[in-house]
């Protein structure tokens, strides 16, 4: 599994351990990072993270997401876009979805730039 594909796995890992710092850190810390979620638009790193923040929040129970089936798709020498299969599992129901990535390398790490989820 290539870097990007084990960036997916971290995200699931820290997600499920409740890790908001590193979960936040696979994100690009910058104003122009992106989340479609819900419904809505969310810009900005400080955004994202107050965003998240809230479903981290008090040890908050969120379910364990798990992915599959990555596909990468190289655009540049550093940007490529990442789709997978989620799966939230929590208490008694599962839900389901897909989500597509786009991804910057810089400083040698890839981060998410634009999250549709």
């Amino acid at each position: 599994m290539g870097s990007i594909g084990r960036l997916t796995q971290r995200l699931c890992a820290y997600w499920n351990s409740g890790d908001l710092e590193r979960f936040m850190d696979c994100y690009e810390r910058c104003d122009t990072v992106s989340l479609i979620a819900k419904g809505k638009r969310i810009e900005g790193w400080e955004m994202l993270y107050h965003f998240f923040s809230q479903m981290f929040a008090h040890g908050e129970r969120k379910g364990l997401l798990n992915s599959s089936n990555e596909r990468i798709a190289y655009l540049a020498q550093n940007c490529a876009t990442c789709t997978f299969d989620w799966t939230l599992v929590d208490g008694g129901r599962s839900l389901t979805g897909v989500c597509s990535l786009v991804l910057r390398k810089t400083e040698g790490e890839w981060r998410i730039v634009l999250d549709h989820s």
